[in-house]
């Protein structure tokens, strides 16, 4: 048996057990693993996994691998955030192995101005929340007209100036 034959009948079977695989089994961490831990797997696997890494590996296997990097990547994001690792133990417990995309990305909190496409615009939208929550329009409004600028005709922007040129 070749390298890879041993290689492919190892990966075969991680892939088939996937399914049924908790981020902490993925990852190969016990649950109160910490982050240094957790981060530690997670590089481990990584290096053996990286689509960078069996470019020359036979398939199925290498496709399985992809499969498998992509779910490790995926337990990482959870587990090496103590906020979706909390939210990520609590739905284990009600029978879910995995958070979905939208369940990551709702439970981190926005910051303000995320909307915003440019960093000048980004930058001088909280300049001028910053002069408005101190009391001063005119400045708000400066900064508001030329974070518009920046980022054209968004409708929060437009919102927000309506506010400032209404006194509210």
């Amino acid at each position: 048996m070749s390298g890879w034959d041993e290689w492919s009948e190892r990966i075969g079977k991680a892939f088939e057990a996937l399914e049924n695989a908790d981020y902490y089994t993925v990852l190969g961490v016990d649950r109160d693993a910490d982050q240094a831990a957790v981060r530690s797997a997670y590089y481990g696997r990584a290096r053996q996994l990286h689509p960078d890494r069996l470019v020359g590996a036979p398939e199925p296997g290498r496709s399985q691998a992809a499969h498998i990097y992509k779910r490790v990547v995926e337990a990482y994001q959870t587990l090496g955030d103590p906020v979706l690792r909390q939210v990520y133990d609590r739905t284990l417990g009600e029978g879910h192995k995995r958070l979905v995309v939208t369940s990551r990305l709702s439970l981190k909190p926005k910051e303000d101005g995320w909307f915003l496409a440019t960093e000048g615009g980004r930058k001088h939208y909280l300049a001028a929340k910053e002069a408005l929550a101190a009391g001063n329009r005119a400045m708000a409004k400066l900064y508001l007209e030329i974070a518009i600028r920046h980022e054209g005709e968004v409708d929060e922007l437009k919102d927000l100036m309506r506010r400032i040129e209404e006194g509210g």
